[in-house]
């Protein structure tokens, strides 16, 4: 929900929760890992609270797991409180999961559709073409 005295959202629905973008670091197990047993048992190992925590600090991001403590850091602190605290979720950011020009593409048409809503089919029919485009399917 939109917090009551916020200035740093304008709240569009207050019923609807909000919801962040954030970055994400991950860790992954290789679909042809050969020893997948321990692999998840060091996975559930990163994860705990402190680790994750040791790990974002190394990585110089926020711990992934919201009940790690919070980072000493003024700014990290509020990053981390915001993304713990969310109820509407949280997304990757978006140009994180594509290539340099289809991220691109899909900022002009973003940029597109605040400048005009009215636009969202023709937007949408340009981002389509992009992709099939830039990744050839």
């Amino acid at each position: 929900m939109c917090p009551a005295s916020s200035t740093r959202i304008a709240c569009i629905d207050a019923k609807v929760p909000t919801a962040e973008d954030g970055p994400v670091e991950s860790l992954h197990i290789p679909a042809k890992a050969k020893n997948k047993a321990d692999a998840h048992t060091f996975l559930a190992f990163m994860e705990t609270p402190d680790i994750s925590s040791k790990l974002a600090q190394g990585l110089g991001s926020l711990p992934a797991n919201s009940k790690s403590p919070e980072p000493e850091d003024p700014i990290s602190k509020i990053g981390f409180q915001i993304l713990s605290n969310t109820k509407g979720g949280i997304a990757q950011f978006y140009d994180r999961d594509m290539t340099k020009e289809m991220a691109d593409e899909g900022m002009k048409g973003m940029q597109e559709f605040v400048s005009d809503p009215t636009k969202l089919d023709a937007i949408l029919a340009q981002l389509e073409q992009n992709r099939k485009r830039i990744y050839k399917k």
